[in-house]
């Protein structure tokens, strides 16, 4: 037979009521733009100062540095797509394939432009 103790822990507990947060409210429209300007600024600059170096270079461009050129805008457009949506567990693996890629060739195009 059952004790009024075993009754009492085997009874339903009481609902839990769950408390959220207030909705956030987005970012005032200014900052948002001076955000993604500051997210743009920098790889428009690196790719044309890339760019002017690479006309203004004595040494011919190779095919590596031109791999080298195209990895590196691939990691700024994973970035970005990073950015709008992607999870980082779905980012990481991109990236390690990316990695894969552009760590031989740029080390090849690094030893022909020392060369």
């Amino acid at each position: 037979m059952a004790s009024q103790h075993d009754r009492s822990i085997l009874a339903p507990l009481p609902l839990i009521t769950h408390v959220f947060r207030d909705e956030s409210h987005p970012s005032h429209p200014v900052l948002a733009t001076l955000f993604t300007v500051l997210l743009v600024v920098p790889p428009v600059v690196l790719s044309g100062s890339l760019m002017v170096a690479l006309r203004h270079s004595p040494k011919r461009t190779t095919l590596a540095s031109a791999g080298l050129v195209a990895a590196l805008a691939m990691y700024l457009g994973l970035a970005l797509i990073y950015w709008f949506g992607l999870s980082l567990l779905q980012t990481l693996p991109l990236a390690a394939v990316l990695s894969a890629v552009a760590v031989p060739v740029g080390a090849k195009a690094l030893r022909l432009h020392a060369a």
